[in-house]
């Protein structure tokens, strides 16, 4: 399969179109397609919040967070390979394309995010096979953590300098 038929499944996925999870989930060079959507997802949502140095950060931040989606998943019973997992939900990133137009980008990335939230959680359960309940958890774990360690940071800052967190 081409590159730009992966790209036509992959928006299909976006939908819960099976097939298309099934055609770009059996693609030969589903990982190379992966890490070019994700380089490109860098671009064009670099652009589209006119933040250069995002087009570094976010595939980093997507291979990661597909990494640990992918133990816990495992963790929890989960079927497929590394690849398959981070093949599939990287190529499904190219929603992200979407956030290209400048400016308006900024709003279209977090509505997008949210989407893709979703996205993943189908993913997950139809990649790993994993109940639609354990996928929830796999996709939303990491952000719960991150959030809770940043509730936390806040908290031991406040306690070490309370004036600075605290009007005047």
């Amino acid at each position: 399969m081409s590159y730009w038929s992966n790209v036509k499944n992959a928006f299909k996925i976006a939908i819960f179109d099976d097939k298309a999870l099934n055609a770009v989930a059996k693609n030969k060079d589903l990982v190379n397609y992966g890490i070019i959507t994700l380089v490109l997802v860098g671009i064009a949502t670099s652009l589209g919040m006119l933040m250069p140095f995002m087009f570094i950060m976010i595939p980093m931040a997507f291979f990661l967070s597909i990494g640990f989606n992918h133990l816990i998943a495992k963790l929890f019973g989960g079927k497929a390979s590394f690849s398959d997992y981070f093949g599939v939900l990287s190529n499904a990133t190219v929603i992200y394309w979407l956030a290209v137009v400048p400016l308006l980008g900024a709003v279209l990335v977090n509505i997008i995010g949210i989407w893709f939230s979703v996205i993943s959680v189908y993913i997950t359960h139809k990649v790993h096979k994993l109940s639609v309940f354990k996928s929830i958890i796999v996709v939303f774990l990491l952000p719960l953590l991150v959030v809770l360690l940043m509730m936390l940071l806040v908290a031991f800052l406040g306690v070490l300098n309370p004036q600075g967190f605290m009007p005047v």
